[in-house]
C-alpha cells in the first residue's frame, strides 16, 4: 500500500483550513502557494525562499523576520502585512498591493516592486539598493533612513512620501 506524502505547503493549507493561524519558523522553501488565502496568518521567521506566491492573499499577516529571497509573488494582496526585518532579496512583487505594509529594516535588495501599491507603507531603514520601484505608488509612505538611490525611485509616485533624508516627496499621482 503506497502512502501519500503531503508537502509542507499542502499541510499548511490544511491546518489553516481548520482554524490554525500560527506557523512560526516553518520551512516552506520552494512551495507553490499561488492564489491561496492565508489572511491573518503568523509566519514569523518562516523560510519562503524561492516560493511561488502569485495572487496570494496575506492580508494583515505577520512575516516578520521571514526569508522571502527570490520569491515570486506577482499580483499578491499583502495589505497591512508585517515584514519587519524580513529578507526579500531579489523577490518579484510586481503589481502587488502592500498598502500600509510594515517593512522597517527589511532587505529588499534587487527586488522588483514595479507597479506596486505601497501607499502608507513604512520602509524605515530598509535596504533597497537596486530595488525597482518603477510606477510604484509610494504616496504617504515612510522611507526615512532607507538605503536606496533616487534612481531606484524613478517613475515612482512620491506624493507626501517621507524620503530617506526626511524630506517630503512631491511628485503628483
Amino acid at each position: 500500500m503506497k502512502q501519500s506524502t503531503v508537502s509542507a505547503g499542502e499541510q499548511l493549507i490544511q491546518d489553516y483550513g481548520t482554524g490554525k493561524r500560527s506557523f512560526p519558523r516553518l520551512n516552506l522553501s520552494g512551495c507553490n502557494l499561488s492564489f491561496t488565502c492565508l489572511n491573518h496568518i503568523l509566519l514569523s521567521g518562516a523560510n519562503l525562499s524561492h516560493s511561488v506566491l502569485h495572487g496570494i492573499d496575506l492580508i494583515e499577516a505577520d512575516l516578520s523576520r521571514a526569508n522571502l529571497t527570490a520569491t515570486k509573488a506577482m499580483g499578491a494582496n499583502l495589505t497591512g502585512i508585517q515584514l519587519k526585518l524580513a529578507t526579500l532579496k531579489f523577490a518579484l512583487l510586481s503589481r502587488s498591493t502592500l498598502l500600509n505594509a510594515q517593512l522597517d529594516h527589511a532587505n529588499l535588495e534587487g527586488s522588483v516592486m514595479t507597479g506596486c501599491n505601497l501607499r502608507g507603507a513604512t520602509l524605515r531603514h530598509a535596504r533597497c539598493i537596486g530595488a525597482d520601484f518603477k510606477q510604484a505608488d509610494l504616496s504617504g509612505a515612510n522611507l526615512w533612513g532607507a538605503e536606496l538611490s533616487l534612481n531606484d525611485l524613478s517613475e515612482a509616485i512620491l506624493w507626501e512620501t517621507i524620503l530617506p533624508d526626511g524630506s517630503i516627496g512631491q511628485s503628483l499621482p
